[in-house]
């Protein structure tokens, strides 16, 4: 009964924890080195041996969107989204790219094959990816 409401609690903490890190990193660091410090970083955590699906883990990540004391915009959701994948040993993309159609705009979001993670699928099509990262 206790792990039904520690794990969670332990997932949530560890997102806000992320979703500020990725935040002050994309501030102070900007977008590559972000990219390259926050993505790239392999370690074990203990969150990679609870056993949560991914529509589990994605709610306890939007979770964190909406309790972080900031608005959060599409880059910073996608690398957060990746950050929290990785540590709970789940896969997904970062994928950036640019409207179709003018004006030109770019949106960042995180995908799990096909699915899209972080917004609607009916959004991300009207953007042609650039750049992806397999996390």
């Amino acid at each position: 009964m206790a792990d039904r409401i520690w794990n969670p609690m332990l997932i949530l903490l560890f997102a806000l924890y992320a979703l500020m890190r990725v935040d002050l990193y994309l501030k102070f660091k900007g977008y590559q080195q972000t990219v390259e410090k926050v993505l790239k970083k392999d370690r074990l955590s203990i969150l990679a041996f609870l056993n949560y699906k991914e529509s589990q883990v994605m709610d306890l990540v939007k979770l964190a969107w909406r309790l972080y004391p900031r608005k959060t915009m599409c880059l910073e959701r996608s690398i957060h989204t990746a950050v929290v994948f990785k540590q709970m040993n789940l896969s997904c993309q970062v994928k950036l790219g640019v409207s179709k159609e003018p004006p030109r705009q770019f949106h960042a979001w995180a995908s799990q094959g096909n699915k899209v993670l972080t917004d609607s699928p009916g959004y991300v099509r009207h953007f042609h990816p650039l750049q992806a990262w397999k996390i």
